[in-house]
């Protein structure tokens, strides 16, 4: 696989980081501030990712899953800094962000350990996520009091599917299909057939057209949740994101023909209508959709960076550190393969994890895209693994 070589090198450099994890924590809490969750996002995505690979051999397997607790132990400090103790949170603190990504990875954690040392908070968080969906009616959680991403109620619904599988319980499936029957009614946007980015607390609920960074790291989640609704919508989506542009290829931000085209910290840089972070996340949405075409694209883009990226540093890599882009708050550093920490962090989630298409889903979960009001199989959890190892 192209991009096997470079997860490893995340993958040992996150372990590396671990080792002195007070150290790594001050570090992305210093240069990861201008981005979204930039508090979050540098533990909790390399503590799913680790423990994704810690049974594929890119490194030891005890090393991997002692660095996702490092990592995780992090992101539960963030947590309870921010919002409070983790394991005693009741509902109505509304951030869905937070509670929905713990919850997320102390599942991966479990399935891939073994370790129950997390169980009583990872049960405590999926019970505040369970009663604040359900006093959402199917709408989507508060990402934070007052605000709705709809995405950000994808991640809580895998960790209860995640959940369901561990503790042999049956609370995900119809609170899956609850959510996504809302979405089909309420919040998709007519031009794309897809979901909006934002809505709000009343109808018209859609208030903005859907968005790359979204839906790139959308699917490969959804593919574990509703196989046949990822499907349609991913079609639609390469139909109206996906963008040629000669020699770089990728997915634009905002749909095609729209009138938006702004960067803004969710998109990162585009360039000639290709969005920096709708096309990261799209490597995972396409390997896990088994697009192999737009993957293979994808990857090779991502190998070229890396070469001229490495070549870079040997030759100015004094001149990048001193650059700035985003004042204090971004650190471009030759060590990082992306060039800057909370990229490397989502790189390697997006490389790691789900897993391909071919390996597993989380439920029967079946949602008809083209009428809301149909209901879904629900046999309850699996036993396929959602930290099963991927080829390559």
């Amino acid at each position: 696989m192209i991009t096997g070589a470079i997860r490893r090198r995340l993958a040992r450099a996150f372990v590396v980081r671990s080792l002195d994890v007070t150290a790594y924590s001050n570090r992305a809490l210093d240069e990861c501030g201008g981005f979204p969750e930039g508090d979050l996002f540098p533990f909790v995505f390399p503590a799913i990712a680790l423990a994704a690979r810690s049974r594929t051999g890119d490194v030891p397997r005890e090393h991997a899953l002692a660095a996702s607790r490092a990592m995780l132990d992090s992101a539960r400090e963030t947590v309870r800094r921010t919002i409070g103790e983790p394991s005693t949170l009741r509902a109505g603190v509304r951030q869905g962000v937070y509670v929905g990504w713990l919850a997320l990875a102390h599942g991966v954690y479990r399935e891939a350990s073994g370790d129950g040392r997390y169980d009583d908070e990872r049960r405590a968080l999926c019970a505040v996520l369970r009663d604040e969906l359900d006093e959402a009616g199917g709408g989507p959680l508060d990402s934070f009091p007052g605000i709705r991403w709809p995405f950000d109620t994808v991640p809580p619904l895998v960790a209860l599917a995640v959940s369901d599988r561990i503790d042999g319980t049956c609370d995900a499936a119809w609170r899956i299909e609850r959510h996504h029957a809302w979405v089909l009614e309420h919040a998709m946007d007519d031009a794309t057939g897809l979901p909006s980015s934002l809505v709000g607390d009343r109808p018209p609920f859609a208030r903005s057209a859907p968005r790359g960074c979204d839906l790139s790291l959308r699917f490969g989640m959804l593919r574990l949740l509703a196989p046949e609704l990822a499907r349609t919508w991913y079609g639609r989506y390469t139909r109206a994101f996906w963008c040629e542009r000669g020699w770089l290829a990728g997915f634009r931000e905002y749909p095609k023909g729209s009138s938006k085209g702004g960067a803004d910290p969710d998109s990162g840089p585009i360039v000639a209508e290709v969005g920096m972070a709708a096309s990261a996340f799209g490597l995972a949405a396409t390997r896990t959709m088994g697009d192999r075409l737009r993957y293979g694209r994808l990857a090779m883009q991502l190998a070229a960076w890396d070469a001229v990226w490495r070549l870079a540093g040997l030759v100015a890599g004094e001149r990048l550190r001193a650059y700035r882009p985003m004042g204090d708050t971004m650190r471009i550093d030759p060590e990082y393969v992306t060039g800057f920490l909370f990229g490397d962090a989502c790189l390697f989630l997006t490389l790691s994890w789900p897993e391909a298409e071919s390996e597993y889903a989380l439920t029967g979960v079946e949602v008809n895209a083209e009428d809301p009001s149909s209901r879904a199989r629900a046999p309850g959890p699996t036993r396929a693994s959602v930290a099963a190892p991927m080829p390559g």
